[in-house]
């Protein structure tokens, strides 16, 4: 099963079938109509004006909304889907949150909705950025980066990294676990709700709750990018995001792509995923929203 992302799209008659959103009020919040298209495929079409139902946001609309699609396709049997993200998305709702939302939907129909070794989902996310001089920035920090020296050296006699790695290794032993950390760190910082912060972090209400889900057993675990983004969504300082990392079992290092990317934006107190995910879009790297699922899915950028 694959999983294509693309900021563009040419010709859309290979699909068999279009899910994209309506805020035009004409359908139901969260309910789905399936249409023909002049290009001979098919379209559902997801009511998603938020003003009809105060009770429930965007994410919960995208969900049921979702489950009813894959139902549909279930019966009508397709291998090749558009999802039009771009379609989808609100002031209130990062793109890459609502990815995150969709991928998880298409890993829970794989085998009953998508059967076909060749199926394949197309999603079309347009990440944009507000300040387009970010990204030369970013670009002339990772220049002086590439052109600077690291001491990679460990272990040597007078190495100062010896007693700072064995420091590192006994403040993991004595850490709190990570949803314990984070619902305390969530609360230092003066949330009031946590939909402030997995918004703010471009992350869907589903993966934060598995995070501080005390009824999992053994806690789940994050994926790294996850991290990163929950990093940026409480704007944690260079310290604070280390130690983040650290109690996450990952490390904030200087040599991994992302970990470039997550520690100039920190460093320039940039905090807006959206220019983040722009920048990650950019080079060719999923957004931080974007979680795969290794052992089914696998997710290609074009």
């Amino acid at each position: 099963m694959r999983i294509i992302m693309t900021e563009k799209l040419q010709d859309i008659s290979e699909f068999d079938l279009i899910l994209m959103g309506d805020l035009s009020q004409a359908i139901s919040y969260g309910d789905i109509v399936l249409q023909k298209t002049p290009h001979n495929n098919r379209t559902i079409r997801i009511g998603f004006s938020p003003c009809l139902d105060e009770n429930h946001d965007e994410e919960f609309a995208i969900m049921r909304a979702c489950e009813r699609a894959f139902e549909l396709i279930k019966e009508i049997k397709i291998s090749k889907l558009l999802i039009d993200a771009n379609s989808l998305q609100t002031d209130s709702n990062e793109l890459s949150s609502i990815v995150n939302i969709l991928i998880d939907k298409i890993y829970d129909a794989i085998g009953h909705s998508f059967n076909s070794e060749n199926s394949f989902v197309t999603i079309l996310a347009t990440y944009k950025s507000v300040n387009k001089a970010i990204v030369e920035r970013l670009e002339n920090c990772l220049n002086e980066q590439e052109n600077g020296s690291i001491n990679n050296s460990f272990g040597d006699e007078d190495d100062s990294l010896e007693p700072k790695f064995k420091g590192f290794v006994n403040q993991l032993e004595s850490e709190k676990p990570f949803r314990v950390y984070l619902i305390d760190l969530i609360n230092s910082k003066g949330y009031k709700k946590f939909s402030e912060v997995y918004k703010a972090s471009g992350i869907s209400k589903y993966t934060f709750s598995k995070i501080i889900n005390f009824n999992i057993n053994p806690p789940h675990k994050p994926s790294k990018e996850t991290v990163a983004a929950l990093a940026i969504g409480l704007k944690l300082d260079i310290n604070e995001a280390q130690k983040f990392y650290n109690v996450a079992g990952y490390f904030l290092g200087t040599t991994e792509f992302i970990d470039k990317v997550i520690r100039f934006f920190i460093n320039e107190s940039i905090y807006k995923i959206a220019e983040i995910n722009y920048c990650l879009n950019y080079y060719g790297y999923p957004a931080l929203g974007e979680r795969t699922r290794e052992e089914k899915i696998n997710i290609e950028i074009r």
